[in-house]
């Protein structure tokens, strides 16, 4: 009775080793699936944010020109004599 309570045992913790390997395998499996989605996730981010410096730089250019546009239309509107308001025309 005594033996065979032991081989009982004996049979029972392989498969709780067993059972064990199994959980931590798949739990290893898990990490790596996340891991890759990760790193997935973080090369899509990347390269989102590359383009967003390039539209915003080339936003910079654009408004650095418009700037440089109003300023010198406003130096020549005040270097130029007064527009003098003209008369209607006489057939109205």
């Amino acid at each position: 009775m005594v033996l065979n309570s032991l081989s009982t045992l004996d049979k029972e913790s392989g498969e709780g080793t067993k059972n064990k390997q199994n959980t931590m395998e798949s739990r290893i499996e898990n990490l790596e699936m996340l891991s890759m989605e990760q790193e997935s996730t973080i090369e899509t981010l990347n390269r989102e944010v590359h383009r967003q410096q390039q539209q915003i730089h080339t936003l910079e250019i654009q408004l650095n020109y418009l700037k440089e546009k109003i300023d010198s239309i406003s130096k020549e509107e005040s270097l130029s004599p007064e527009i003098v308001e003209e008369a209607p025309p006489p057939h109205y």
